[in-house]
Protein backbone atom coordinates (compact mmCIF):
# COMPACT_ATOMS: atom_id res chain seq x y z
CA UNK A 1 0.00 0.00 0.00
CA UNK A 2 1.34 3.39 -0.92
CA UNK A 3 2.04 6.08 1.62
CA UNK A 4 -0.61 8.47 0.21
CA UNK A 5 -3.29 5.76 0.44
CA UNK A 6 -2.37 5.08 4.06
CA UNK A 7 -2.47 8.77 4.92
CA UNK A 8 -5.91 9.11 3.29
CA UNK A 9 -7.25 6.19 5.33
CA UNK A 10 -5.83 7.67 8.55
CA UNK A 11 -7.41 11.04 7.72
CA UNK A 12 -10.80 9.39 7.19
CA UNK A 13 -10.61 7.57 10.52
CA UNK A 14 -9.39 10.58 12.53
CA UNK A 15 -11.48 13.24 10.76
CA UNK A 16 -14.34 14.92 12.58
CA UNK A 17 -17.79 13.85 11.36
CA UNK A 18 -19.48 16.38 9.09
CA UNK A 19 -21.80 18.83 10.87
CA UNK A 20 -25.48 17.96 10.92
CA UNK A 21 -28.63 19.88 11.65
CA UNK A 22 -29.98 18.99 15.10
CA UNK A 23 -32.93 21.38 15.11
CA UNK A 24 -36.31 19.79 15.91
CA UNK A 25 -37.73 18.82 12.50
CA UNK A 26 -40.29 18.01 11.18
CA UNK A 27 -42.78 20.32 12.85
CA UNK A 28 -46.56 20.56 12.53
CA UNK A 29 -48.27 23.56 10.99
CA UNK A 30 -51.99 24.12 10.51
CA UNK A 31 -53.71 25.75 7.57
CA UNK A 32 -56.38 27.98 9.07
CA UNK A 33 -59.73 28.66 7.39
CA UNK A 34 -58.48 32.01 6.06
CA UNK A 35 -55.57 30.28 4.27
CA UNK A 36 -52.83 31.41 6.66
CA UNK A 37 -50.56 28.97 8.48
CA UNK A 38 -50.12 28.66 12.25
CA UNK A 39 -47.70 28.54 14.08
CA UNK A 40 -44.72 30.21 12.42
CA UNK A 41 -41.77 27.94 11.70
CA UNK A 42 -38.65 28.63 13.75
CA UNK A 43 -35.28 29.25 12.16
CA UNK A 44 -32.26 27.25 13.27
CA UNK A 45 -31.98 27.62 17.04
CA UNK A 46 -28.17 27.90 16.92
CA UNK A 47 -28.02 30.54 14.20
CA UNK A 48 -27.60 28.54 11.02
CA UNK A 49 -27.68 24.79 10.50
CA UNK A 50 -25.58 23.28 7.75
CA UNK A 51 -27.55 21.58 5.03
CA UNK A 52 -25.33 18.71 4.01
CA UNK A 53 -26.84 16.18 1.65
CA UNK A 54 -25.81 14.10 -1.30
CA UNK A 55 -26.25 15.50 -4.82
CA UNK A 56 -29.75 14.78 -6.08
CA UNK A 57 -31.03 13.97 -2.58
CA UNK A 58 -34.28 15.76 -1.68
CA UNK A 59 -34.18 18.42 1.06
CA UNK A 60 -35.04 17.46 4.61
CA UNK A 61 -38.74 17.61 5.52
CA UNK A 62 -39.08 20.62 7.80
CA UNK A 63 -42.83 20.92 8.17
CA UNK A 64 -46.00 18.89 7.87
CA UNK A 65 -48.99 21.09 7.06
CA UNK A 66 -52.35 19.84 8.28
CA UNK A 67 -55.44 21.31 6.68
CA UNK A 68 -57.89 22.54 9.28
CA UNK A 69 -61.31 21.74 7.96
CA UNK A 70 -63.74 23.95 9.91
CA UNK A 71 -64.66 27.05 7.96
CA UNK A 72 -66.26 30.26 9.23
CA UNK A 73 -69.45 29.61 7.20
CA UNK A 74 -70.03 26.32 9.03
CA UNK A 75 -68.86 23.85 6.37
CA UNK A 76 -66.85 20.92 7.59
CA UNK A 77 -64.59 18.37 6.02
CA UNK A 78 -63.53 14.87 7.06
CA UNK A 79 -59.96 15.82 7.91
CA UNK A 80 -60.59 18.01 10.97
CA UNK A 81 -57.50 18.89 13.01
CA UNK A 82 -57.62 20.87 16.24
CA UNK A 83 -54.89 23.42 16.96
CA UNK A 84 -54.49 22.28 20.55
CA UNK A 85 -51.77 21.17 22.96
CA UNK A 86 -51.97 17.53 21.83
CA UNK A 87 -50.64 18.51 18.38
CA UNK A 88 -47.45 19.89 19.93
CA UNK A 89 -46.42 16.91 22.00
CA UNK A 90 -43.08 15.20 21.35
CA UNK A 91 -41.20 12.42 23.08
CA UNK A 92 -39.21 13.78 26.01
CA UNK A 93 -36.18 11.79 27.09
CA UNK A 94 -36.13 13.37 30.56
CA UNK A 95 -39.61 12.15 31.48
CA UNK A 96 -39.61 9.13 29.11
CA UNK A 97 -43.06 10.01 27.76
CA UNK A 98 -44.71 12.49 25.38
CA UNK A 99 -44.60 16.06 26.65
CA UNK A 100 -45.72 19.44 25.36
CA UNK A 101 -42.84 21.06 23.43
CA UNK A 102 -42.59 24.79 22.76
CA UNK A 103 -39.86 26.38 20.65
CA UNK A 104 -39.12 30.07 21.34
CA UNK A 105 -36.88 32.34 19.27
CA UNK A 106 -36.31 36.01 18.53
CA UNK A 107 -37.16 37.12 14.98
CA UNK A 108 -35.34 39.67 12.81
CA UNK A 109 -37.38 42.51 14.34
CA UNK A 110 -36.31 41.53 17.88
CA UNK A 111 -39.73 40.17 18.86
CA UNK A 112 -40.18 36.85 20.65
CA UNK A 113 -42.01 34.23 18.59
CA UNK A 114 -42.95 30.66 19.44
CA UNK A 115 -43.97 27.37 17.86
CA UNK A 116 -46.57 25.77 20.09
CA UNK A 117 -50.24 26.00 21.04
CA UNK A 118 -51.75 29.49 21.00
CA UNK A 119 -50.98 31.31 24.27
CA UNK A 120 -49.59 28.13 25.86
CA UNK A 121 -48.64 30.01 29.05
CA UNK A 122 -52.35 30.65 29.78
CA UNK A 123 -53.39 26.99 29.42
CA UNK A 124 -53.94 24.62 32.28
CA UNK A 125 -51.52 21.95 31.04
CA UNK A 126 -48.28 20.47 32.31
CA UNK A 127 -45.26 22.75 32.08
CA UNK A 128 -43.77 22.29 28.60
CA UNK A 129 -40.25 21.52 27.54
CA UNK A 130 -39.07 24.87 26.20
CA UNK A 131 -36.40 24.91 23.50
CA UNK A 132 -34.82 28.37 23.31
CA UNK A 133 -33.05 29.98 20.39
CA UNK A 134 -30.44 32.72 20.31
CA UNK A 135 -31.46 35.92 22.12
CA UNK A 136 -34.22 34.37 24.26
CA UNK A 137 -34.06 35.24 27.99
CA UNK A 138 -32.66 32.44 30.17
CA UNK A 139 -35.35 32.88 32.81
CA UNK A 140 -38.71 31.34 31.87
CA UNK A 141 -40.59 33.97 33.91
CA UNK A 142 -38.94 36.87 32.03
CA UNK A 143 -39.62 35.15 28.70
CA UNK A 144 -43.31 34.51 29.51
CA UNK A 145 -43.76 38.10 30.71
CA UNK A 146 -42.35 39.39 27.43
CA UNK A 147 -44.63 37.05 25.47
CA UNK A 148 -47.66 38.30 27.46
CA UNK A 149 -46.82 41.90 26.51
CA UNK A 150 -45.93 41.39 22.85
CA UNK A 151 -47.84 38.35 21.56
CA UNK A 152 -50.82 39.10 19.35
CA UNK A 153 -51.90 35.48 18.80
CA UNK A 154 -55.63 35.03 19.45
CA UNK A 155 -56.60 32.55 22.20
CA UNK A 156 -57.33 28.93 21.29
CA UNK A 157 -61.13 29.32 21.35
CA UNK A 158 -61.03 32.17 18.83
CA UNK A 159 -63.03 31.92 15.60
CA UNK A 160 -59.86 32.29 13.50
CA UNK A 161 -59.00 28.66 14.35
CA UNK A 162 -62.32 27.54 12.94
CA UNK A 163 -64.15 26.68 16.14
CA UNK A 164 -65.08 28.21 19.46
CA UNK A 165 -64.85 26.52 22.84
CA UNK A 166 -68.60 25.98 23.02
CA UNK A 167 -68.57 23.92 19.80
CA UNK A 168 -67.74 20.21 19.95
CA UNK A 169 -64.23 19.12 18.97
CA UNK A 170 -63.45 16.85 16.03
CA UNK A 171 -63.64 13.81 18.30
CA UNK A 172 -67.36 14.50 18.81
CA UNK A 173 -68.21 14.43 15.09
CA UNK A 174 -69.53 11.20 13.69
CA UNK A 175 -70.84 10.88 10.14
Amino acid sequence: MRLKSRLRKIELVLAQPPPTCDCPWPLMQFELPDGSHYPPLPPCLRGRCPEIRLPGEPPQVRTIVLGYARYPDGRKNDGVNDVGPSAFRAWDQETDRPRLRVIVWRDEDGRLRYHGPPRWWEMDVEYPRIMKGIGVPESDEVMIEELRRTDDTPPLGSACYGRTDDEPSHADYQD
